[in-house]
C-alpha cells in the first residue's frame, strides 16, 4: 500500500495521538491542529476504531487455491507493512512478525 505524503504525514501524527492516551480534543489543542480534520484523517486511513492495534484492515489474495504458487498478501496499512506469504513462506515467521505489530 502506497501512501501520499499528506496521508503518511497524518499516520504519523495519528501515531502520536494514538500514543498519548490524550482524547481527541485534547490532543488537537495542544498540538494546534484542526479536531476535525484529525478526525476526517483517522476517518480516511481507517483508524476510527476503539482498540488502535486492530488494523488489519485489507486483506487481498492473489492466485487461486488450485495453484501452489499462489501468494497471499497481507496489509497493514498503520505500519506501512506488506506481508507476502506463500508455499516458501516460513510461517513460524509471519506470526512472530504480526504479534509484534499488534
Amino acid at each position: 500500500m502506497s501512501l501520499t505524503p499528506a496521508a503518511r504525514k497524518w499516520s504519523a501524527i495519528i501515531d502520536r495521538y494514538e500514543a498519548s492516551g490524550l482524547k481527541v480534543r485534547a490532543f488537537a489543542e495542544a498540538n494546534d491542529l484542526n479536531q476535525s480534520t484529525l478526525n476526517s484523517w483517522r476517518s480516511k486511513l481507517g483508524r476510527t476504531g476503539n482498540n488502535p492495534k486492530q488494523r488489519f484492515t485489507e486483506l487481498v489474495v492473489y492466485g487461486s487455491e488450485e495453484n501452489s504458487n499462489s501468494s497471499l498478501v497481507l496489509n497493514v496499512p498503520r505500519y506501512h507493512v506488506q506481508i507476502t506469504i506463500n508455499n516458501a513462506t516460513d510461517l513460524s515467521l509471519v506470526k512472530k512478525v504480526l504479534k509484534a505489530l499488534c
